[in-house]
């Protein structure tokens, strides 16, 4: 260890041991009881990139069971498809039979080759099967907006509602009308698509600009709502909350066209891009006017602590140390203030700010005083927030000055500096003892992360197959050292593939079956003459020559692929076997007894 001086005492400030909060509440900063930490209040709205991959656009829809795409055209409308096979965008129907002639169509959904559209100036919804060879039939809605199918086929619209709410329906499959019911959405709001989940609709509106044209390039404001079929009941949900949603081959929805995946080529995801008329776009040409985001949290927000009591009077305050994260944007600025007995004068407290806002250690240049007062403020661009997970508070103040001769304390400035300064490399040496200290931590197998394992493996001379996986990892560092002992013998061998493959295997050592030498015929041992006078028979040895005095042979289960008895097994004889070479051998399935076949009836005939 160094010389760094012992700090035993230390206040954490955290969800565990409570964030002290001061009275009146802090200001626009929440998670006090959430294990990421403090952070910024969100402002209610989603990512407005990436949530079409779960809720997809209304004139768009994927039917996962044929693996095609449908699109309803602008006017004129028209229902085009996109099998998994085409090139381009084609029509469901032929010009004679086409049943949307000058209709205006706004929103399509799909479910195992049944489709339905939305004619919302008509106030219909078509329903078509046999992926688009029959016509099923209509059902009258004032105002149709969204369509999705639930996981039982029945259709869930959205419609339009007077005074800014929606009402929702729910079909059956018989096209019925189930239920309507009204959902209130904020003020100013319109939807803009829906999935089902189970009995749960995934809403998905966006708050028009006051005064201005939906079309208008102004900052997106998506927000989510998630309602309850079932009981009509309704609530805000959340970005995080959408990965419950499966993802959709869906890269990018514009005003302009959308970009779709349709397959993989050289492992990465081959994106295809259109216009709303099913035409080829490029996908520079549609980013091009995208409109901002709107800010997800609030800029800015402080977060007061309550008086810290350290039980020392004149207590000099040494450090905080922030277990924070801040990502480009991001910023977490500290300022502290003491008292004798920790009340807030009534001309408020002096605050000392600290230097640089990006570090996460700061040196407490407050007065001396019993009680310490925190002040972290929170900053933001909108799109991220700073996130702090602990604060570690250490008293009273200890540095390496105290090892230094009294020359350097005459002068009050002086001494000031020199403790500042020998603080930074301090605080260095502090850091490099605590992971000295928890170094043992790193060899718990139970509870090391699976990254460190190839680090662990590197110090006991095991390199991994990078197919092992991380429970087969942590079971042969649990057995190194009884692997060792055993090392180079069949029981080893035998251990070692147990514990790779989990089976069990039977070892025959085929040095033995080698002829190693013989001597040519009518000599024998003992018999004088010069030391290597005796000739090898070049016929025994032949014999032998394909059989390795250092091979085995294997015999794995059948069960077991080749695949998976052959690299790896190789591997595991150069780790636990050196100087042995092995073949796996499969031993074959267990012979099915045939059924016996009954015999013809001409043999209990009688002849005639």
């Amino acid at each position: 260890m160094s010389c760094v001086p012992d700090r035993t005492i230390y206040r954490l400030l955290d969800m565990e041991s409570g964030w002290f909060e001061l009275t009146p509440p802090t200001q626009r900063v929440t998670g006090f009881n959430s294990p990421g930490g403090l952070r910024l209040s969100g402002t209610g709205t989603i990512e407005c990139r990436g949530h079409e991959r779960r809720i997809p656009p209304p004139r768009l829809a994927w039917d996962a069971c044929h693996c095609e795409w449908l699109l309803v055209t602008p006017s004129p409308s028209r229902v085009m498809k996109l099998g998994p096979c085409d090139c381009d965008w084609q029509p469901m129907w032929s010009a004679r039979c086409e049943p949307f002639e000058s209709c205006v169509l706004d929103a399509i959904a799909a479910y195992d080759g049944h489709f339905a559209v939305a004619d919302h100036a008509r106030g219909a919804v078509l329903h078509f099967a046999r992926r688009g060879a029959m016509f099923v039939g209509t059902t009258g809605l004032p105002a149709p907006r969204l369509l999705s199918y639930g996981m039982h086929g029945q259709l869930v619209v959205c419609c339009d509602g007077p005074d800014g709410t929606v009402r929702i329906a729910v079909i059956d499959r018989r096209l019925r009308v189930e239920r309507v019911f009204a959902v209130s959405l904020p003020s100013g709001s319109r939807p803009e698509g829906m999935r089902m989940l189970g009995n749960e609709a995934w809403l998905l509106h966006r708050r028009l600009p006051i005064e201005r044209a939906p079309e208008a390039h102004d900052a997106q404001e998506f927000r989510l709502l998630r309602i309850d079929v079932t009981t009509s009941a309704d609530a805000t949900a959340t970005s995080r909350e959408l990965v419950r949603l499966s993802p959709l081959p869906i890269a990018l929805v514009t005003a302009d066209g959308f970009c779709i995946e349709r397959g993989r080529r050289n492992e990465a995801p081959r994106v295809s891009c259109f216009t709303w008329y099913g035409r080829c776009a490029e996908r520079d040409d549609l980013e091009k006017d995208l409109p901002p985001c709107a800010p997800r949290y609030v800029t800015d927000g402080k977060y007061f602590t309550e008086a810290l009591d350290s039980g020392i009077e004149e207590c000099r305050w040494h450090r905080v140390v922030l277990d924070a994260k801040l990502p480009a944007g991001a910023s977490i600025r500290v300022s502290f203030a003491t008292t004798a007995d920790g009340k807030v004068p009534a001309g408020g407290l002096t605050w000392a700010r600290a230097a640089n806002p990006d570090a996460d250690d700061f040196l407490v240049t407050a007065t001396p005083g019993r009680f310490l007062h925190l002040l972290f403020e929170f900053a933001g661009d909108g799109n991220v927030t700073p996130r702090l997970r602990r604060a570690r508070l250490e008293f009273p103040r200890a540095t390496s000055l105290e090892h230094l001769p009294p020359v350097f304390r005459e002068s009050g400035r002086a001494e000031d500096f020199t403790e500042r300064l020998l603080a930074l490399f301090d605080s260095i040496l502090a850091d490099i003892d605590t992971s000295i200290e928890s170094f043992p931590v790193l060899f718990d197998l139970d509870n090391t992360p699976d990254e460190v394992l190839p680090w662990i493996g590197t110090l006991l001379d095991v390199a991994y197959d990078p197919r092992w996986s991380a429970r087969v990892r942590r079971r042969v560092l649990r057995s190194i050292p009884a692997l060792y002992a055993q090392r180079g013998t069949r029981h080893g061998l035998r251990r070692a593939i147990e514990l790779v493959f989990g089976a069990n295997c039977e070892i025959e050592e085929l040095g033995p079956q080698r002829a190693y030498g013989a001597l040519a015929f009518g000599a024998r041992l003992g018999s004088p003459g010069p030391p290597g006078s005796f000739s090898l028979s070049a016929t025994r040895v032949a014999a032998g020559a394909a059989v390795s005095a250092h091979t085995v042979c294997v015999a794995m289960p059948a069960t077991m692929t080749h695949e998976s008895s052959n690299g790896p097994q190789a591997s595991t004889f150069a780790l636990y076997c050196p100087g042995f070479a092995g073949r796996a051998v499969l031993l074959p399935p267990p012979a099915r007894q045939r059924p016996m076949k009954s015999p013809p009836m001409s043999m209990f005939r009688r002849p005639a």
